[in-house]
């Protein structure tokens, strides 16, 4: 497998629609990020949200070039 097709599917799966789909979790369920008893404070939680989703998707990319080099 070349270096840009694995850089290409890296992009698309991880960071495509990260920042939009944060939106519309936010927008949906503000109570998730700020709230009277929230120990933690919004950004950190928006923060915290970004990174796990971020790691999730690394995964479901590292399937996706596995799939397509074997």
């Amino acid at each position: 497998m070349q270096y840009s097709v694995f850089c290409k599917i890296l992009n698309k799966q991880i960071f495509e629609n990260s920042k939009r789909d944060l939106v519309e979790k936010i927008a949906e369920y503000p109570d998730r990020y700020i709230g009277l008893f929230r120990p933690t404070k919004p950004r950190v939680k928006l923060l915290q949200n970004l990174l796990q989703s971020n790691e999730i998707r690394f995964g479901d990319a590292l399937e996706v070039t596995f799939r397509q080099y074997f």
